[in-house]
């Protein structure tokens, strides 16, 4: 979504706003350094966050509305590994007129302070010398010390929607966060994920304060799997009521989707129209239907303009697009729904959240939510996702098993307008990603060393990654990559006879990415006296182990459903016999829903025994 969306929205009535002229926190100094009291389990941990303290406080400044940003922390690190992982503060690279105070100290075991000022902070570059960030550089660091940090600064108010998130991976003794704003003026706090609920300060007469004071949050630490940062305790916030003109709901999906239709649907120029057209008459040729012609049509546009990854206004110009071949995600959208509507392909515009940061479906009607471009087309029941790695009918995974903002347009009698709702964006099945592996396995006389003729399919999310990078590689790349996916197996097998089919970018999404190969070396088997030790178990490939050595304190949410499917027929040698076959046979489920299971079977034609795998998430 467009950053200037909602300045533009707030400028209406903040006018008449009277807002304090100086930041509520703007003689923020340092506290008094209480001790804390620390039980056994903490004594242990690398790093704990005694205090930290941040505040949004909007007030005039000049003639402008402006937003003070106060962050102050507080941490003691209890070992070397916290001191290593913390002997340096980070700055803020932003304009230091923005700044009103930035300060740092270090207070040792003994109680000598060490207090650092500007002229000590340092900066990072790149290869090509821009700065990267600032930092300041702690010395004399001992097991014991605390390291303290305060930053006032101001920025641009976001009124439309945003965030801040309460947890991070290590324990906090003490949080105090608190929102400041006129008192005519009133906030949409949404807490998610078990957190304590914002108050409200009555002392203030001429503020209206929220604030949230918490002991003891509890550090959450990432596991596999896992939507880490959508999982943390945290509040979504927005403007809702200005009392004084009696306004509210300033924010809400059914206004933001009437300019957003504005912005992506609206009349093009008649340059930009024959752009389209010849683009279409291309999409057409030698296709039969409208899931074959849209396949094309996506080749097309992804293939001949380049996309960055920032916005610009030039960027949603169509006339720019087609002159310079150069766009951002959104006008790759622009251009993609101008295209549909020229075809007359039904379709809806879908705005949402990556699921593994955000929470979409919290009910929150907040513009920080509308992150992320998908297009819906009705009659294919597909999503088109303006990604490189997204093709037709698979968006990025990521996108789907949440929620969206759907905006379609209707005409209602000469006019055209937007319609707009919040629905479901259904996940892919899992047979449709799907990782074949079908091995035959022979034993030369020796029986010392097994060759294995290897067949590997894959659909869908699996293959599409792959076949997008093969098309862009070099020689010797495109070699090493096809040699690693067929040494899923084994890396240090040896391949002979390798080949591939579908490897390359225009079939991502409609064909499999398959590869054939003859496999000899490896660690698949084992040799004492008259018995031989196949170690078949390796034939399925690595699997990821799902358990932590510490209790999960997460939900899994796997990127996309998927299959696993594994033939392996071994050819018996003449005089041998499978001692123990009833190991290959297995059946576990995850849960009473099926969500996730692994079935494994087997039976013995003439002298071979086959045996067939199917796993799933």
């Amino acid at each position: 979504m467009k950053n200037g969306l909602s300045v533009v929205l707030f400028i209406a009535f903040a006018a008449s706003l009277s807002l304090a002229q100086t930041p509520f926190y703007a003689n923020y100094d340092w506290k008094d350094n209480v001790p804390v009291e620390l039980t056994d389990e903490e004594k242990n941990k690398d790093v704990i966050l005694l205090f930290e303290k941040r505040s949004i406080n909007v007030y005039e400044q000049g003639e402008s509305v402006v937003q003070a940003n106060l962050l102050h922390t507080k941490k003691l690190l209890n070992t070397d590994a916290g001191i290593s992982q913390n002997n340096k503060v980070y700055v803020s690279a932003g304009n230091n007129e923005d700044l009103i105070i930035q300060k740092a100290r270090v207070i040792n075991p003994n109680g000598k302070i060490i207090y650092l000022n500007n002229g000590d902070i340092k900066e990072f570059k790149d290869e090509e010398g821009n700065i990267e960030y600032f930092y300041f550089a702690l010395e004399g660091l001992e097991v014991g010390s605390i390291v303290e940090y305060i930053q006032l600064y101001t920025s641009n108010p976001v009124f439309s929607g945003s965030s801040i998130i309460l947890q991070n991976s290590f324990d906090k003794k003490r949080v105090e966060l608190d929102i400041i704003l006129p008192s005519h003026l009133e906030f949409e706090i949404v807490e998610l994920n078990g957190m304590p609920e914002f108050q409200i300060d009555t002392m203030l007469d001429s503020l209206r304060r929220y604030y949230l004071n918490v002991d003891n949050v509890i550090g959450v630490e990432e596991e596999s799997e896992s939507p880490y940062n959508a999982s943390l305790q945290k509040c979504y916030y927005k403007l809702q009521k200005n009392l004084v003109s009696g306004k509210s709901n300033f924010y809400n999906y059914t206004d933001v989707s009437k300019i957003i239709y504005n912005n992506f649907y609206g009349e093009v120029s008649k340059k930009s129209l024959k752009q389209l057209k010849s683009i279409i008459k291309k999409a057409e040729e030698g296709t039969t239907d409208l899931e074959s012609r849209l396949r094309k049509l996506e080749y097309i546009i992804f293939s001949e303009y380049a996309m960055v990854d920032y916005n610009y206004n030039e960027y949603m110009d169509l006339d720019f697009v087609f002159e310079n071949k150069l766009t951002s995600e959104e006008g790759m959208v622009h251009l993609y729904i101008q295209l549909l509507k020229l075809m007359g392909v039904s379709h809806e515009m879908v705005l949402t959240a990556d699921r593994m940061e955000y929470n979409f479906d919290s009910g929150f009607e907040g513009y920080n939510l509308l992150n992320d471009y998908l297009v819906y087309i009705n009659d294919l029941d597909m999503y088109f996702s303006p990604d490189l790695f997204g093709r037709l009918g698979f968006p990025i995974s990521s996108f789907t098993g949440s929620k969206g903002l759907f905006i379609k347009e209707r005409k209602l009698g000469d006019i055209y307008v937007a319609i707009s709702k919040v629905k479901p964006i259904n996940p892919l099945p899992s047979e449709r990603s799907v990782d074949v592996i079908n091995t035959r396995v022979t034993f030369d006389e020796t029986l010392m060393e097994p060759t294995i003729y290897l067949e590997r399919k894959l659909s869908g999310y699996k293959a599409i990654f792959p076949q997008f990078v093969i098309s862009f590689m070099d020689e010797e790349n495109v070699k090493n990559a096809k040699e690693n996916l067929m040494k899923y197996l084994d890396e240090n097998c040896t391949l002979s006879d390798l080949e591939f089919e579908n490897d390359n970018s225009e079939v991502a999404g409609v064909l499999p990415l398959v590869g054939r190969a003859t496999v000899t070396g490896g660690s698949f088997l084992e040799k004492g006296g008259d018995k031989i030790l196949f170690k078949v178990g390796k034939l399925i490939g690595p699997q990821m182990e799902m358990y932590n050595k510490k209790e999960r304190k997460l939900l899994v949410s796997s990127a996309f459903a998927r299959r696993y499917q594994r033939q392996i027929i071994i050819e018996i040698p003449d005089g041998y016999q499978i001692k123990n076959p009833e190991g290959a046979k297995m059946e576990v489920l995850a849960d009473d829903e099926n969500s996730a299971g692994f079935k494994s079977e087997y039976k013995f034609e003439n002298n071979k025994m086959v045996i067939d795998i199917n796993e799933y998430y």
